[in-house]
C-alpha cells in the first residue's frame, strides 16, 4: 500500500488525489454495508457485543476507507467522517467516553483531511476563449499552492 501511495502515479510519481466514478461509490458502500450486516450478525450470534451492527459497521467501513485512502480517493475522507460520527455515538452509549472523545478528534482531523484533499484535486483546464481545443486537451495538474 505504501509503495502504491508513494509511487503509484504516472511514471512512478506520487499518486494524485482523485475521485471515484459514481458506480464505484455505490459498489464500495454496498460492499461495506453487506459486510457490516454479515459481521454484525456474526457478532450478535457468537458474542455478547452491546452494539453488534454498530461495531461491525465501524470495522467494515474503516477497512473500506483505509483501502480507498491508500489509493488517494477523496471519498475515503467522507467514509472516515461517517465512521467517526458513528464511533463517537457507539462509544458514548457504551460509556467509553475517552474513546468517544478520541474519535471526536479523529472526526475533526478527517474533516480537515477532506478539505485539504479536495483542494489538491487536479483542476481541468477550461477551454480557451477562442474555442481551441489545445487548452482542454492538456493534462490536468495538481494544485501545489498549499
Amino acid at each position: 500500500a505504501w509503495q502504491h501511495w508513494a509511487r503509484g502515479g504516472p511514471r512512478d510519481s506520487t499518486l494524485p488525489v482523485t475521485t471515484l466514478p459514481a458506480a464505484h461509490r455505490i459498489m464500495w458502500l454496498a460492499a461495506a454495508a453487506v459486510a457490516s450486516v454479515s459481521l454484525g450478525a456474526s457478532l450478535n450470534h457468537w458474542t455478547d457485543a452491546a452494539f453488534p451492527i454498530g461495531d461491525a459497521s465501524i470495522v467494515c467501513f474503516s477497512l473500506c476507507a483505509q483501502w480507498l485512502m491508500g489509493r488517494k480517493k477523496l471519498e475515503s475522507w467522507l467514509i472516515w467522517i461517517a465512521v467517526d460520527v458513528l464511533a463517537v455515538a457507539v462509544y458514548a452509549l457504551k460509556g467509553l467516553h475517552i474513546t468517544a472523545g478520541l474519535y471526536g478528534v479523529f472526526l475533526i482531523l478527517a474533516t480537515f483531511g477532506f478539505f485539504s484533499w479536495r483542494r489538491a484535486l487536479p483542476r481541468k483546464l477550461a477551454p480557451s476563449p477562442e474555442g481551441s481545443s489545445s487548452a482542454s486537451s492538456s493534462r490536468p495538474t495538481a494544485d501545489t499552492s498549499s
